[in-house]
């Protein structure tokens, strides 16, 4: 199979319609979007603490306070969606 047949095939199964997505896609987005936000915000924090313990540099606790207000908005969102 040439990859634009396959691009065509996967179009066909795949949901395009977002105006006509039941609440349930709706909420399943939202969780979606949250969850990586999460995970995205989880991974900068986590690269915060690599750069002080493997590299010795010196994090300003500001940066770690505003990684974890990134964490609770996307948790909070997550309780919401």
């Amino acid at each position: 199979m040439k990859v634009e047949q396959y691009i065509d095939e996967r179009l066909r199964t795949e949901n395009l319609d977002k105006e006509g997505m039941s609440k349930r896609y709706e909420r399943l987005w939202r969780v979606d979007h949250m969850v990586k936000g999460l995970v995205t915000e989880a991974g900068e924090l986590q690269d915060l603490v690599k750069k002080e313990l493997n590299y010795g540099s010196t994090v300003d606790l500001g940066r770690y306070l505003d990684e974890l207000g990134d964490l609770e908005y996307y948790r909070v969102g997550l309780l919401d969606a």
